[in-house]
């Protein structure tokens, strides 16, 4: 991204390549985002950290966020 900007032909093709390569990276997120909202929607990846969920006590995991040392207060 750097070399972008120099002059000419070089310049061109770095900015050429660093625009290809964001879009990449733009690419990724997205399918990661996907696939990420998939695990917890669709297969219940969330469950371990939900009160009340089967299974949780027996995981070791908090049931709450204020088990994290935070509380949630954005209601």
């Amino acid at each position: 991204m750097a070399a972008g900007g120099l002059r000419g032909a070089a310049g061109g093709v770095a900015r050429g390549a660093s625009v290809a390569a964001a879009l990449v990276v733009l690419a990724a997120g997205v399918q990661v985002g996907h696939t990420g909202g998939e695990l917890v929607y669709r297969h219940g990846a969330a469950n371990a950290y939900v009160q009340g969920a089967a299974g949780s006590a027996a995981s070791g995991a908090p049931a709450r966020p204020e088990a994290y040392g935070h509380e949630d207060h954005d209601d």
